[in-house]
């Protein structure tokens, strides 16, 4: 039978080493603190969006001119819009990680991973009705 005396879980970190972990830990809740209140906006032919920190829609305005074209193009501005807007945010957390922690640190390429994979797999827009086929 195995006890805890026969496994060997090293001597784990030095007091120096638990100090540097502890420190790296409290930036990176401060740093996720910080984007929580981020929001981020765009605009795309007479509609306005901004972003919450999620990539949620929290403000949308559209113009009357933006109405032109009926509910097929409206949707379609709002889309591209709301992309854009999106795409702002994720720059913005990007530049906000580089910044805090080196723009080639491991926690940069994380958080690059995991933008991509929410925001690259955002909403497949649709054709441009604008755009003759």
């Amino acid at each position: 039978m195995t006890t805890s005396d026969d496994l060997d879980f090293g001597a784990g970190p030095d007091e120096r080493g638990l100090a540097a972990l502890l420190e790296q830990a409290q930036r990176v809740f401060e740093w996720r603190a910080s984007i929580d209140s981020l929001t981020a906006s765009a605009a795309h032919e007479g509609v306005s969006v901004v972003v919450a920190s999620q990539g949620t829609l929290e403000q949308l305005d559209i113009d009357d001119e933006a109405c032109a074209g009926g509910g097929a193009a409206v949707t379609d501005r709002l889309l591209r819009a709301l992309a854009a807007a999106q795409a702002n945010l994720a720059t913005a957390i990007r530049a906000s990680g580089a910044s805090t922690f080196g723009p080639d640190s491991p926690q940069v390429r994380t958080i690059g991973r995991a933008l991509e994979q929410r925001v690259g797999a955002a909403v497949a827009l649709p054709p441009d009705p604008s755009v003759e086929r």
